[in-house]
Parts: structure tokens; C-alpha cells; sequence
């Protein structure tokens, strides 16, 4: 199975589908859920903030 038309082939056959999946990166950490990646994001800076005043 080394072309891309194969594995289409292979897919159809099978009922498979593919779906795109976005992944939200900060730092080292990956997130599924922008909401998420934001919030920890904000919680990073927060105690940051807090550190240098």
C-alpha cells in the first residue's frame, strides 16, 4: 500500500473516512480544545505577572 491511490481505494472499499484534526500548540503542551490552550495559557502569564511584581 505505498500510493496514495491505494490507500483511497482501501478506504472506499471499507467505508473509511478521513477527518483533518486541528491540534493547538503552546509551549510544549497540545491541545485538542483552543478553549483549553487559552486558559492555561492565560493561567501561565497570570502567574508570571504575579512572580514579577
Amino acid at each position: 500500500m505505498s500510493t496514495s491511490n491505494e490507500k483511497k481505494e482501501l478506504m472506499k472499499k471499507h467505508g473509511i473516512t478521513v477527518e483533518l484534526k486541528f491540534i493547538y500548540k503552546y509551549k510544549n503542551y497540545r491541545y485538542d480544545d483552543l478553549d483549553q490552550a487559552v486558559h492555561y495559557a492565560a493561567f501561565e502569564q497570570q502567574k508570571h505577572d504575579q512572580r514579577n511584581t
